[in-house]
């Protein structure tokens, strides 16, 4: 019996009959038609991509259009004058060794030499010269930092950078439009600082 179960004995097992082989796949040739004709293709139409009905019925949605990113508010480029005095009194003082009348007398000279340095970025604007407008710009700057004049320290050093720009670049004309908008400015803290120096130095 247990002969019979293990493939003992004389008798020979017949061995399986091997296994049909597939068929081939059948070859599918694809002609491509060519455009015999002389007229131009055709471009591609661009279509709106519109929400497939849901399987409830519901109607298709509006064309989906895509959002361009939020732009950041343009900065103003303007000096904010009002933010800082025109001159730092007790800083003014400390550089002269709190002397009053020698503060009042180099306050009037930096008066003088911001109306020459007036003079001469109007006439370097007019004439187009821009290393004019830099070195003009450049004296005073020196001269406000020193008695702690903000406002026109900063737009004076704003101008020389206008003028150097300028005279790497002599063809961007474009840029007179900002120096002309600076030397507004700078007329304007020049204003500001003589009416706090005609008040005098604070008690």
């Amino acid at each position: 019996m247990f002969r019979g179960l293990f493939g003992g004995g004389s008798s020979k097992a017949k061995a399986p009959a091997p296994a049909p082989a597939p068929a081939p796949a059948p070859v599918v040739q694809v002609n491509i038609a060519q455009n015999t004709s002389n007229s131009a293709p055709k471009q591609a139409e661009t279509k709106s991509i519109e929400k497939q009905p849901s399987q409830h019925g519901s109607k298709s949605a509006e064309p989906v259009t895509a959002k361009s990113p939020a732009q950041p508010a343009a900065q103003s480029n303007t000096l904010k004058l009002h933010e800082k005095p025109a001159i730092d009194w007790n800083e003014a003082l400390t550089q002269v060794g709190n002397d009053r009348d020698f503060l009042n007398e180099v306050l009037q000279d930096l008066l003088d030499e911001a109306k020459t340095a007036e003079d001469d970025i109007g006439a370097s604007i007019k004439a187009r010269d821009f290393g004019g407008v830099m070195r003009a710009a450049h004296r005073i700057k020196g001269s406000a930092s020193y008695l702690s004049c903000e406002p026109l320290r900063d737009i004076s050093y704003t101008l020389q950078q206008s003028g150097h720009d300028g005279q790497e670049n002599p063809s961007n004309l474009d840029l007179f439009v900002t120096i002309e908008e600076q030397f507004r400015e700078f007329c304007l803290c020049v204003a500001v600082l003589r009416q706090a120096i005609a008040a005098g130095v604070p008690a």
